[in-house]
């Protein structure tokens, strides 16, 4: 039986439903990460908050309607765990957002340190780049898992976790570099910006999470 058939048969009716919400909060994440990597947001960072926070608010209801969805339909245990599990690691990555778009904040509110300020823009748009393309990659994953192509998911898990690498190779060199000025950072400038970096990197590991539960979820409707 096709993977869209078994999941046709465990969700009665509600497969389109369910894919539906899983691309609308991963658009949320998506459009949080943008604010969050536009210049505005360095210029003004509260707004970019406030912009975040309505796409998290959001990405909660989803995420309860997701589970409400399932709850419902006759799926197996296993089926029902994996889809939980998915939905939490979906919800993580757009959290992890919003908890950094905060921090930002603070940062910039409290520090007049525009060089520091300016290198952790850099870094974040940097990174937040590459998180686009990895989300980006989980709604292609998404649309592979229906179609059944086992190769083609395993190829885009490959590429979300090279992206992942690459971050994390990132965050390795900021941390030289906050460390490296930490005699001319005040207290909360040093271990905000070690917060931020972590948190960045956070994102990435989030969104590798989704990538192997997905293709599990996958594995077990086959």
């Amino acid at each position: 039986m096709r993977i869209l058939d078994k999941i046709i048969s465990t969700l009665r009716g509600h497969e389109n439903e369910l894919f539906s919400k899983i691309r609308e909060h991963l658009d949320l994440s998506i459009s949080a990460l943008q604010a969050l990597i536009n210049p505005e947001c360095e210029l003004n960072s509260e707004q970019c908050v406030r912009k975040v926070s309505e796409y998290e608010k959001r990405g909660d209801e989803i995420a309860r309607e997701i589970f409400e969805l399932v709850s419902r339909g006759a799926v197996t245990m296993q089926v029902l765990n994996i889809t939980e599990l998915l939905t939490h690691a979906l919800d993580d990555v757009l959290d992890e957002v919003h908890i950094l778009s905060k921090e930002l904040d603070r940062l910039r509110r409290h520090s007049k340190n525009t060089k520091l300020i300016s290198k952790i823009f850099q870094y974040i748009t940097i990174c937040g780049e590459k998180a686009l393309q990895g989300l980006n990659h989980l709604k292609t994953m998404f649309t592979q898992i229906l179609s059944e192509d086992i190769k083609s998911t395993k190829t885009t898990i490959g590429l979300i976790e090279k992206l992942e690498e690459e971050v994390d190779e990132l965050k390795n060199s900021m941390l030289e570099t906050i460390y490296a000025e930490a005699s001319n950072l005040s207290i909360v400038e040093f271990y905000a910006s070690i917060s931020i970096v972590y948190m960045v990197d956070t994102i990435l590991d989030k969104i590798k999470d989704v990538a192997e539960l997905a293709f599990i979820l996958m594995l077990s409707l086959s």
